[in-house]
């Protein structure tokens, strides 16, 4: 007797990490160069109703697919037991002051955002290795369109005789938001040059045109006057260089890179298009700017609302009485959101890290995980782990570098890491459909807000600064520490 055959399924679910990694990269790309869009509200709001939209079908994804929570919960359970150690009393720590937070609605919003962010990343962990080439081919296309959203406004602006800064730039808001996207390409794709060009005197004698893309990024970073992100990549670098056997060649090859850098933001952005279109030679476009940027005053105010346990998500946004709506450092951010225990687990990760790019061997994983540590540091004095986009490359970084770093059975002191009991099989499945029930909606709650009340587009404002949305991002609630410390 002949058994039927089980009905051809159209949609196979074990493809969705890849189509989730194309999706981040390839939108993220045409984000970054829409020049017909001039709103800022518009520029900023789409990006994370972006992100949100592939968090939130992640969400419904993992809800629905028994066989992607298996694949998430092999790749967090496959790190190191210390990691997972830390990883997990972290979580808990961020829970127990989500229960008790100031602004409970925003939280559970807030840390079920933080929570997908971590699960995309273990999700992608499994197919960003085989796609290396593609995620650098698409970062080159990535670097083309922030480059031309610079240079178009820059052109458009020298021509109508204007004297452009680095403000003078199409599809962002802020300068700062192209800088938290170049802190993750910069290194990969110059450790991705550097290999073609130690091929370029055997098999590639045009190797060379894949410098092209660190270039670019180099003239953007002085083009956009980037203290905090030239200082974080070039850091990054150095430690690579000082990691690597060829000091010498490295740097000298470093040097002819920054210097062709530099000659291109001349040629293209500033000061010769000026001087050719214009006949004027604009004043103090080679200063370095020495102010901190009220990062001090901002830093002393988030440090006053430190508790042990933390106050939630929001808590900084609805009480600083600074200009600013994040702290610009995520080291303050966690330690007032979710407390000091999660804020060391958070640095000991960081050390962890740190500790691994030193002691490894293996050249790819120390760039990989270098372009981890810079994307960090540069959190230290900026926003670049709330930026929309930012988030996204953030997510394929991490994602990468836990990839290359799991221990592999080649590995002769290491052991295949035992399967999850029954139990914990059970909860863990349990905790990943909570968290996908929590995200869908929370985050969706949120995000319905912002369109029902049209993105609070009939409000103006002088200056904008993006938290989670731009501006207005506590209009519903009101600051609380201060009548707590006036009790």
């Amino acid at each position: 007797m002949k058994t039927s055959a089980a009905p051809p399924s159209y949609i196979n679910i074990g493809y969705y990490p890849q189509f989730l990694l194309s999706l981040i990269l390839g939108g993220s790309i045409l984000l970054s160069f829409t020049p017909y869009w001039l709103n800022p509200t518009t520029l900023f709001d789409t990006k994370r109703f972006f992100i949100v939209f592939y968090l939130l079908l992640s969400a419904l994804v993992i809800l629905c697919s028994s066989s992607l929570r298996e694949d998430i919960i092999h790749s967090l359970s496959n790190q190191s037991r210390l990691s997972k150690w830390l990883l997990l009393l972290a979580v808990t720590c961020a829970l127990f002051a989500n229960l008790t937070s100031l602004y409970w609605v925003k939280s559970q919003a807030v840390l079920s955002y933080g929570l997908m962010l971590i699960t995309v990343t273990a999700l992608l962990r499994n197919v960003v290795i085989q796609s290396h080439d593609v995620i650098l081919r698409l970062y080159i296309w990535l670097t083309c369109s922030i480059f031309m959203s610079v240079l178009l406004f820059h052109g458009i602006a020298t021509w109508q005789g204007d004297i452009p800064n680095y403000r003078y730039i199409f599809s962002f808001v802020n300068p700062r938001n192209i800088n938290h996207i170049q802190i993750w390409l910069i290194l990969p794709l110059l450790y991705w040059a550097y290999l073609h060009k130690e091929k370029q005197h055997r098999k590639q004698p045009r190797s060379w045109l894949y410098s092209i893309p660190a270039v670019m990024h180099f003239s953007l970073l002085f083009a956009l006057d980037a203290r905090g992100a030239f200082i974080a990549s070039l850091g990054g670098i150095v430690l690579w260089i000082i990691l690597s056997p060829n000091k010498v060649e490295h740097l000298k090859w470093l040097g002819t890179l920054l210097a062709l850098g530099l000659l291109i933001k001349w040629l293209l952005f500033t000061p010769l298009p000026q001087f050719f279109v214009q006949g004027v030679w604009p004043e103090g476009k080679g200063d370095i700017r020495l102010s901190d940027s009220n990062r001090l005053a901002l830093w002393s105010n988030a440090s006053a609302m430190i508790s042990f346990w933390g106050h939630g998500g929001d808590t900084f946004v609805c009480n600083n009485d600074v200009i600013a709506h994040t702290t610009h450092n995520s080291v303050l951010n966690i330690a007032i959101e979710w407390g000091i225990v999660a804020t060391l687990c958070y640095i000991s990760l960081l050390l962890l890290t740190f500790y691994r790019v030193w002691t490894c061997a293996n050249e790819k994983l120390q760039v990989l995980g270098i372009t981890v540590l810079s994307g960090f540091a540069y959190s230290l004095i900026s926003g670049v782990l709330n930026t929309p986009l930012s988030q996204g490359l953030a997510v394929i970084s991490v994602a990468s570098f836990w990839a290359m770093s799991t221990p592999t059975l080649s590995t002769t002191n290491q052991k295949t890491p035992s399967p999850l009991s029954k139990g914990l099989t059970i909860i863990s499945h349990s905790a990943l459909i909570l968290l996908s029930i929590w995200a869908i909606i929370f985050i969706g709650y949120k995000t319905y807000q912002r369109i029902d009340n049209n993105q609070y587009r009939h409000l103006s404002v002088e200056y904008y600064m993006p938290q989670f949305w731009i501006e207005h991002n506590c209009m519903d609630a009101e600051p609380k520490l201060k009548s707590i410390s006036s009790k």
